[in-house]
């Protein structure tokens, strides 16, 4: 809004602002709180936000692996394909407990005391 006259200066879509912001604060919590030597990350879901998250992580560090999550995978193979070239290093993980035991095995190498 224009403080002078009151009238709208932008619309915008609030929607794809929203997600994106969501996306960029998760990638530079990731760059400030993720350790150093960590190598890959997981993404459980792959809507507007995974997708969106997927590129503002994988973009941020020389990541070796990304795996990738989500129910849907299974039944629909174009957006399986459409995922994977998002970035060359995506796995496409068929089941959920694959995906979230490879990454939380790899975290917790440390006691949470020493983080």
């Amino acid at each position: 809004m224009s403080i002078k006259t009151g009238h709208p200066l932008m619309r915008c879509d609030s929607g794809l602002l929203t997600v994106e912001r969501t996306a960029g604060a998760t990638a530079l919590a990731v760059e400030h709180l993720a350790q150093p030597e960590s190598d890959g990350f997981a993404l459980i879901g792959n809507g507007a936000l995974g997708f969106a998250h997927l590129r503002h992580l994988a973009s941020g560090r020389a990541w070796k692996t990304v795996r990738v999550y989500s129910p849907e995978f299974s039944a629909d193979e174009v957006r399986r394909d459409l995922v994977k070239s998002i970035d060359p290093r995506v796995v496409v993980i068929d089941k959920l407990n694959a995906c979230a035991t490879r990454t939380l095995r790899r975290s917790a190498r440390r006691p949470a005391s020493q983080y």
